[in-house]
């Protein structure tokens, strides 16, 4: 049985794009923690903890890692069945309040990630603006340079022209690049926000129902 549950959490973390093994899995469980790992509500709480302390590795240092590692959680989360997930869970009211807990704290780490890279937009596209008027100006003045036969000063001009293009690029490739990464953070930030005003809403309806909500969507008592 022990195997048997190791091997599904591996499985749904492969799912959301992580690549631990069954001993790095195992190995990373303190010995006084092992003894309780028959019961499966214990092995989810690993898996969901194991979550969020991927999620806590990154750090807005790095914003494009940081919020990569959050759409990937949010991904999973919203492709997760949550109906499904808790059928195998021993304590419903425990497994479900967790996952709305830990839905909640990666949707505020998304939020903050949100208004990061908004910010960060904002800076780059201000960045893009000055090289772009500081190459316009060199252009100027080294057309005024070719019209004085001025070499030193038509090289000095088109030396930081070239510079400031080359910055204007830059940061118009960078600026695309967090864009994209926003509009797919933003996407599965609206789709889990939903989920999970949802589930919070009728959590008490499946807690007290689940057994009728199982039946009528499985067919099974």
């Amino acid at each position: 049985m022990k195997k048997f549950v190791i091997s599904i959490i591996i499985i749904l973390l492969t799912r959301g794009g992580f690549s631990f093994t069954q001993d790095d899995f195992y190995d990373s469980i303190p010995d006084t923690e092992k003894i309780e790992m028959s019961d499966y509500y214990w092995y989810l709480y690993l898996l969901l903890d194991l979550h969020f302390e991927i999620s806590n590795d990154f750090s807005f240092d790095n914003p494009m890692f940081f919020t990569v590692g959050l759409i990937n959680i949010m991904k999973h989360y919203s492709d997760m069945d949550v109906i499904e997930y808790l059928w195998h869970s021993f304590d419903i009211q425990k497994t479900l309040d967790y996952l709305l807990s830990d839905m909640s704290q990666v949707l505020a780490q998304s939020d903050s990630a949100i208004h990061y890279i908004e910010r960060n937009l904002l800076s780059l596209k201000t960045k893009k603006d000055n090289c772009d008027s500081l190459k316009e100006l060199s252009d100027k003045e080294f057309s005024l340079a070719l019209k004085d036969l001025n070499l030193k000063a038509m090289d000095k001009n088109l030396t930081k022209s070239l510079e400031y293009g080359q910055c204007s690029s830059d940061t118009r490739i960078n600026y695309n690049a967090q864009d994209k990464v926003l509009w797919e953070l933003k996407f599965y930030y609206t789709i889990l926000n939903h989920k999970y005003e949802y589930f919070h809403r009728q959590r008490s309806n499946i807690i007290e129902n689940y057994s009728n909500i199982l039946y009528q969507l499985k067919g099974v008592n």
